[in-house]
């Protein structure tokens, strides 16, 4: 059990460094709240005059040979435990015939050579009856793959890469079974800026005639320059310019979406090349926009507007900044609010196969960061709105203690449309749960009790595949039939 032996070998390390940096009488001292620290400082510098300058933890070369040797052990197993890999997601691609299907996993883990992330993906054919592994491929590195996503009939795959140069140059390929159909360069669009790679912003969806792909990227802002830069000889007309305000401070969303100020939605025409901007700056100016998904026969986008006020930062890690679902009729451009409501945070819009019953997670504005939530569904039909699992004020022994996660699954519908499957933080687990939609009732799935967390990858085919694992069992992947 490695990350076991590991928590030992820090103990042992912290050890030795008390007992290294400090005399035995210092801690004791330190302990005593009778004694204030200018008295310690002066009591210890009696004996010790360089006690400001003296911090041999700080070098390697100043350590003893014991210490040295617990920091090998340390560094040998972070090692070993960060080179294992851990899943980053999965797919069930189209069955290949009516008694097997293909899943498409995706991998990471830490390189020591290279310093960086690994990333990789792996295909697995399964009997659908008995889920034995029938072959399994060779994996294969998607590190330059950003964002990726399979046509509805599975027969084609959009991928957004960046290719290492000198310059960050990206692009969008689009391939089917045996080639790479068409290419677009995505690194300056005269449209917009960059295409939005990290949550809670990002989307990546194909049309269900897959003629188009729907994304999320940085509003077009013109280049700032200096007072003294000569911009009579630019090349591109439309690259405006505008002088002295290279220095203006840009709020940003901050964290893992450094560089993003304002997020519009796209849509791009496979077959042109052309790229259309979507009027969403209807809903406000102030509203960044993301988490974007087809509507019912391609004529609607369900999006979710944040609030860019009063500030942006850390919106990535908090689930309670003001936000709301809204459609946008492509023909008529006119944009509707789902969620009428004010003071509540909005996410994770999933259509049922359907597409005539939208559910959502919802939960009030402010807060803890992190805080139960409320499954909502949206009556496409009668355009109403009502509440499926509502929040647990209170829960006792192992009693349901409500909903507790960042994200649903992009695919977490039954094929009937009656159920959804999700993860949920249930005490000390993750677990899994499944929740009719039409009465609200809901089960916990039970598997293996040696996994302390399952989490739901995806769903299709009546299948659900997921990340199983605990604290001294690698992560791996399961598949739970319905």
């Amino acid at each position: 059990m490695p990350r076991i032996i590991g928590l030992n070998y820090l103990k042992c390390l912290f050890r030795n460094f008390r007992r290294y940096q400090f005399p035995n009488q210092l801690p004791v001292l330190l302990l005593n709240e009778s004694c204030r620290f200018k008295e310690v400082i002066k009591k210890f510098q009696v004996k010790n005059q360089n006690f400001l300058q003296y911090q041999p933890f700080c070098t390697a070369s100043g350590m003893d040979s014991g210490i040295q040797k617990e920091i090998s052990r340390c560094v040998e197993t972070y090692k070993t435990i960060a080179i294992t890999p851990s899943s980053a997601g999965a797919k069930i691609l189209p069955s290949i015939c009516e008694d097997a299907v293909c899943i498409r996993t995706m991998w990471s883990s830490q390189d020591f050579v290279e310093f960086q992330k690994n990333k990789f993906s792996r295909d697995f054919v399964i009997e659908k009856g008995s889920f034995k592994v029938l072959s399994s491929g060779i994996p294969s590195d998607t590190s330059s793959i950003l964002l990726h996503a399979f046509s509805k009939s599975g027969r084609k795959q959009a991928v957004l890469t960046e290719k290492k140069s000198a310059e960050k140059k990206t692009y969008l390929e689009i391939w089917n079974g045996c080639k790479k159909e068409a290419a677009f360069d995505m690194t300056e669009r005269k449209e917009h800026g960059n295409i939005t790679e990290n949550d809670p912003f990002k989307c990546f969806e194909w049309s269900s005639d897959e003629k188009f792909i729907l994304y999320a990227a940085e509003e077009k802002k013109p280049k700032s320059v200096s007072y003294f830069a000569d911009t009579s000889q630019s090349k591109d007309e439309t690259d405006s310019k505008v002088k002295g305000e290279e220095f203006v401070f840009n709020e940003e969303w901050g964290e893992a979406c450094v560089g993003s100020h304002h997020s519009v939605l796209c849509i791009l025409e496979l077959e042109t090349g052309l790229v259309q901007v979507l009027p969403t700056d209807k809903i406000g100016s102030d509203f960044s926009v993301g988490q974007a998904r087809w509507g019912p026969n391609d004529e609607t986008v369900i999006f979710i507007g944040w609030n860019e006020f009063p500030y942006r930062l850390g919106v990535w890690a908090c689930r309670n900044r003001r936000s709301a679902l809204y459609a946008l009729n492509l023909k008529s451009k006119d944009i509707e609010c789902l969620t009428p409501d004010d003071n509540i945070c909005v996410r994770s819009p999933r259509f049922n196969p359907n597409l005539d019953t939208l559910i959502y997670l919802e939960n009030l504005e402010g807060g803890p960061h992190f805080k139960g939530a409320k499954l909502r569904k949206y009556d496409w039909k009668t355009k109403k709105n009502s509440t499926v699992i509502d929040l647990v004020e209170n829960a006792t022994g192992d009693e349901f203690p409500g909903i507790y996660v960042d994200y649903l699954p992009s695919r977490c519908w039954s094929e009937d449309g009656k159920y959804v499957y999700f993860s949920t933080i249930w005490r000390s687990h993750v677990a899994i749960l499944c929740v009719n939609i039409e009465n609200g009732k809901l089960q916990r799935v039970q598997v293996d009790k040696e996994f302390g967390s399952s989490i739901v990858l995806d769903v299709h085919y009546n299948i659900i595949v997921a990340e199983l694992s605990a604290p001294n069992i690698d992560p791996c992947l399961g598949k739970v039939r319905e």
